[in-house]
């Protein structure tokens, strides 16, 4: 189920300055929320990942490595799971 934009809403997102999210609250629990749209999620999610990418790189280039089968094993013991 994908919810509908109410009046309100729509009305703040044609006021709302290009690419700020509009804080919307939940009546019965006042929790806040925020409408945000989706050029604005995926240029967030592109620098995520540029970020990602970029320090990714910083950390090979600093020694900030350690072999595959090292990383693995790791992994599996944080899971709970046996060695191989």
């Amino acid at each position: 189920m994908t919810p509908k934009t109410t009046a309100e809403q729509r009305e703040a997102l044609r006021r709302r300055e290009r690419q700020s999210p509009v804080r919307v609250e939940d009546d019965e629990t006042h929790e806040a929320y925020f409408l945000v749209d989706m050029e604005t999620i995926e240029r967030l999610r592109h620098q995520q990942d540029s970020d990602a990418i970029r320090d990714g790189l910083a950390d090979v280039e600093a020694g900030r490595v350690s072999p595959l089968d090292e990383a693995f094993e790791r992994i599996r013991a944080k899971l709970g799971l046996p060695p191989e």
